[in-house]
C-alpha cells in the first residue's frame, strides 16, 4: 500500500474513533484496526513497501514487508488502571515465529497513543516461556502477556500485588524504555542487512 493511500486511511480512522469517544463509545476493534495502519504508515515513511493482512495470502502477522519478507504483527492495548497489555494468547506465535518484529501500541481511553514500542521477536521469548495466569483476565486462554505501565514502580507495584514477579523484559523496558521507544530502526537495519 502506497503512503499517500496509508495516510488517507488513518486520517479516517481518526475521524471515526474521535467521534466514537466523544459520544462514549469504545471501539477496541476499530482501534487495533487503526493501529496496524498507523503502524504501516510508521514504516512505509521509512521507505518499507509494506502490505496488511487484507492485500496478501499469508496471514501469519499484520503486516508484511515483501522486499525483505518481514513479518510484523502489531498489539495495541488501552491503558487501564495504570497499565497496559500486549496480549499473546497462550504464545503460539511466538513460540512457531510467525512473525519476526512486534509493535505494541499501548492507547488511553481517548484512543490516544502513548507510544510505539518495537520489539524483536527473540526479545518476548520469555513472554511465550512464561505464563502468568494469576495476573490475566483470561488466564486459560491468554496468559502470555507483556505489561507496560507508567513507570518501574508501577510494574514492580502491580506484580507484588498478584505475588509475581516482572518478566525481565518488562523490567528492561521499564529501565531502559529508550531501546524500544519508537525503535524503528530495528526493522530498517534489518532490512538493510537483508537486502545486501
Amino acid at each position: 500500500m502506497e503512503t499517500s493511500s496509508l495516510e488517507l486511511v488513518v486520517e479516517h480512522l481518526e475521524k471515526a474513533l474521535k467521534v466514537l469517544s466523544s459520544v462514549g463509545i469504545e471501539d477496541e476493534r476499530l482501534m487495533s484496526r487503526y493501529v496496524e495502519y498507523r503502524v504501516a504508515l510508521e514504516l512505509s515513511r521509512r521507505g518499507h513497501k509494506v502490505q496488511l493482512l487484507n492485500e496478501r495470502s499469508d496471514k501469519s502477522a499484520d503486516i508484511y514487508i515483501p522486499d525483505t519478507k518481514i513479518r510484523v504483527e502489531v498489539k495495541s492495548g488501552k491503558f487501564v488502571y495504570g497499565f497496559s497489555c500486549a496480549s499473546f494468547g497462550r504464545g503460539s506465535q511466538i513460540k512457531e515465529g510467525k512473525f519476526d518484529y512486534c509493535v505494541f501500541v499501548p492507547y488511553d481511553k481517548s484512543y490516544r497513543i502513548k507510544e510505539f514500542l518495537v520489539f524483536e521477536r527473540s526479545e518476548l521469548t520469555e513472554v511465550a516461556e512464561k505464563p502468568r495466569e494469576k495476573c490475566v483476565r483470561f488466564r486459560y486462554t491468554n496468559p502470555c502477556v507483556l505489561f507496560r505501565c507508567d513507570s518501574y514502580e508501577d510494574l514492580k507495584s502491580i506484580f507484588n500485588y498478584y505475588g509475581e514477579q516482572p518478566l525481565e523484559i518488562e523490567e528492561e523496558l521499564h529501565k531502559h524504555p529508550e531501546k524500544f521507544k519508537d525503535a524503528w530502526d530495528k526493522i530498517v537495519q534489518s532490512s538493510r542487512s537483508e537486502t545486501n
